[in-house]
């Protein structure tokens, strides 16, 4: 959004009384509701649930594209993958410690196995190793001797 149409705002608001904002916040939620409508975008569906800024810094980044939202259980599985990977990887945890450390229900046990999130753990695993592959291979050698060279200086 225009830093100086946002400044003035509040600059005023600073002046009026909360009153007003909250005017102004009802006033362009249901603009956001109509203009939803004939556009049939999600911004008002958005903005009732995202504060100002991260709404408009989602908007600057689609510009609008498509957003294909995850489910619920493509969330979860994801959240609880990050979590897993990184208490074996990083934090060293055997599986009977992980299931300890997240404390599952049984429910979300039998939807997520450790053998299923061993499995792809070690493909996360494969993939950023290629990853660092790739990326070490596109390093010059004399790119590589002046890191090695600025890092020796900064200990």
């Amino acid at each position: 959004m225009d830093k100086i149409l946002n400044n003035k705002i509040d600059k005023y608001f600073e002046i009026e009384d909360e009153a007003n904002r909250n005017i102004l916040d009802q006033l362009t939620l249901y603009i956001y509701f109509l203009e939803s409508q004939k556009s049939q975008s999600d911004l008002y569906l958005l903005a009732r649930l995202l504060e100002k800024d991260p709404l408009y810094k989602i908007i600057d980044y689609y510009d609008g594209d498509t957003l294909y939202m995850p489910s619920k259980e493509e969330y979860k599985r994801a959240y609880m993958l990050g979590i897993s990977f990184f208490l074996k990887k990083i934090v060293g945890l055997n599986w009977e410690q992980i299931k300890g450390f997240l404390n599952l229900s049984s429910e979300d046990e039998e939807s997520i196995s450790s053998i299923s999130l061993g499995r792809r753990i070690n493909q996360i695993e494969e993939e950023m190793l290629g990853s660092i592959g790739k990326t070490l291979k596109k390093i010059k050698v004399k790119d590589f001797k002046q890191l090695l060279e600025d890092m020796e200086k900064n200990e």
